[in-house]
């Protein structure tokens, strides 16, 4: 085990206590101390060797002796920022750069990660630094790119973007940063070309198809954009901008579906609906509407009388996208009348539900 431990200090008001036990984020208080020792313990310990917390007025003092062969701690605070613990990471680099001003890995990765956090003066300094240290990277160039751009100086992060490309012609993440800043200027044919880039040398990010399918929708290509949000949700159907890029398919769907008013084949599977509903227990109800949902997560196509899917609670047939929405908003209705479907079939399933009544009382 190596016999110098690395030690930094950070104020305690620069710690993101949103790290720490709700009940424990009160400097002062013995949880406040024991919750922030065992947080780095946790982090720093993991590399291998011993930490210790002290605090002392307003100040942490954090000792790291790492174990023999344990990732130096440039290379472990590059993890910590891979796994977003920005808390851990960035009062090592900081304590790096005050050992070593010019460390050009440093700088770049604490400008990425002050950019992140929203201290854009702080992450332009260092990356403009980081980008004057010896040969130029197309990655500082990135990051300068974004930060300017979240800095509200979109023509300094154009042109650090593009000499990024210059420097390096296979950098996704530089087309896809530029091609969001033409986007944004109205240049939409020159945002489509670059984040087609984009998606071609970053195919499974989601950030880079999801750019390019709301270029295709602000430049009104519906049957483009569709395929495109249906691509770019596939990447990654569970996270946030997945939900955005629902809505967005829902509400392009919603507008070729409403162009000539009410439509009688949706009143036509919400009749159906009602009538098959009608017939099941609850819980039967929920399975099918449920699975309905599940399989939107991907997208229905409404448009496309012709495209067949199949559900598990009712092997043995076929149904089109319509149909499976119309069956979902009914049972969504029975189960819950405050549920949104996501795809409005109001008018709809009032006219089934009137037809439906008549022909109880008949």
């Amino acid at each position: 085990m190596s016999t110098r431990p690395f030690t930094f200090t950070l104020g305690i008001a620069d710690f993101d206590r949103s790290q720490l036990p709700e009940g424990a984020r009160e400097p002062g208080s013995e949880q406040f101390e024991v919750a922030v020792a065992r947080y780095f313990e946790d982090r720093l310990a993991a590399n291998g060797g011993r930490v210790t917390v002290a605090i002392e007025d307003d100040t942490l003092t954090v000792s790291w002796l790492p174990a023999e062969g344990a990732a130096s701690p440039l290379d472990y605070s590059v993890e910590l920022l891979q796994r977003g613990d920005y808390a851990a990471a960035m009062p090592i680099l900081e304590e790096l750069l005050r050992i070593d001003p010019e460390d050009p890995r440093a700088l770049f990765n604490l400008g990425m990660a002050c950019s992140d956090t929203g201290r854009i003066e702080r992450a332009t300094g260092l990356l403009e630094k980081a980008s004057r240290l010896g040969p130029p990277r197309a990655s500082v160039y990135v990051a300068l790119g974004v930060a300017y751009f979240r800095g509200d100086r979109p023509a300094e992060a154009a042109k650090a973007l593009r000499y990024a490309i210059e420097l390096d012609a296979t950098d996704g993440y530089a087309y896809r940063n530029l091609a969001a800043i033409e986007g944004n200027n109205g240049n939409l044919a020159e945002a489509e070309r670059l984040f087609r880039k984009a998606v071609e040398l970053l195919p499974r990010d989601q950030q880079a198809a999801a750019g390019l399918a709301r270029t295709l929708l602000a430049a009104d290509r519906v049957e483009d954009a569709d395929a495109a949000l249906g691509t770019a949700i596939g990447l990654a159907p569970d996270t946030p901008l997945a939900e955005i890029l629902r809505a967005d398919r829902s509400a392009l769907a919603q507008k070729g579906f409403r162009a000539s008013g009410p439509r009688p084949d949706a009143m036509a599977y919400c009749l159906s609906a009602l009538e098959l509903f009608d017939e099941l227990p609850l819980r039967e109800t929920k399975e099918i509407t449920f699975e309905i949902a599940m399989l939107g997560r991907s997208g229905l196509d409404v448009g496309d009388p012709e495209r067949k899917y199949t559900l598990k609670a009712i092997p043995n047939k076929t149904f089109s996208g319509l149909q499976l929405v119309s069956m979902m908003y009914v049972g969504l209705k029975r189960i819950d009348p405050k549920l949104d479907a996501g795809f409005d079939l109001s008018a709809e399933y009032a006219a089934a539900l009137s037809l439906r009544r008549g022909s109880d009382r008949s």
